[in-house]
């Protein structure tokens, strides 16, 4: 990956898997898993521009297609659903 420290990803996956725990155990985990992202979306220091286009690389490798380079993902192992 390009300019991204391993150990951040580390940290960040250390963070999100509690986040996630909570999302499966919800009694809604549709609603929650909507909340929660729209909840980050609203921490981030991004232009709404940026966070748009940042959902959209999601949204994009979700559908099948390739990481971008400007994602951070390309060259990520994403096989794991």
């Amino acid at each position: 990956m390009i300019g991204f420290d391993m150990d951040m990803l580390d940290e960040i996956r250390a963070d999100i898997r509690q986040m996630a725990r909570r999302i499966n155990m919800a009694a809604n985990p549709y609603a929650s898993f909507c909340i929660t992202l729209w909840l980050l979306c609203q921490e981030l220091r991004l232009s709404l521009e940026l966070r748009q286009e940042g959902l959209e690389h999601i949204s994009d490798i979700l559908d099948g297609e390739p990481p971008s380079k400007r994602s951070g993902l390309k060259g990520v192992d994403l096989s794991k659903n």
